[in-house]
């Protein structure tokens, strides 16, 4: 019975979560910015990859310099432009770091992406922070 109600309490969660991911994100985007391609994908189970000349950082479960991370991510769809919090955490530690990213589709398969790699959330899609994407699935 324990087993029954602790069930009935954490599927409601995990579906409340998906249900926050604005279906036209999902998807794999790609873009090339100074002869550089790279693609953001983001699941429908809200992780995000970034992928940049082959190389994969993110998802649920990934190694770089020997350590295993992972690269969440949440939308903020009720302002404007759209707000997305990168979220990738140390698995062993638990430490985290948030990278901030502003995003507006141009159109349905087109989405204009500014990311700061700093503490603060870019204000615009001007500069080198900003790049276009196209939807490629």
């Amino acid at each position: 019975m324990k087993k029954v109600f602790i069930l009935l309490l954490v599927i409601p969660l995990l579906s409340f979560q998906n249900s926050q991911i604005p279906k036209e994100f999902i998807g794999s985007w790609k873009g090339e910015d100074k002869g550089e391609v790279g693609s953001i994908i983001f699941d429908a189970n809200g992780y995000a990859t970034f992928v940049i000349d082959g190389q994969k950082i993110g998802g649920k479960e990934f190694v770089l310099s020997g350590k295993k991370g992972n690269m969440t991510y949440t939308i903020n769809s009720k302002v404007s432009p759209v707000q997305i919090d990168f979220k990738i955490t140390k698995l062993e530690s638990g430490e985290s770091k948030r990278i901030l990213a502003i995003a507006e589709f141009v159109d349905n398969n087109t989405l204009k992406v500014a990311i700061n790699l700093d503490k603060d959330r870019p204000i615009n899609f001007e500069g080198d922070n900003a790049i276009i994407l196209k939807r490629v699935d």
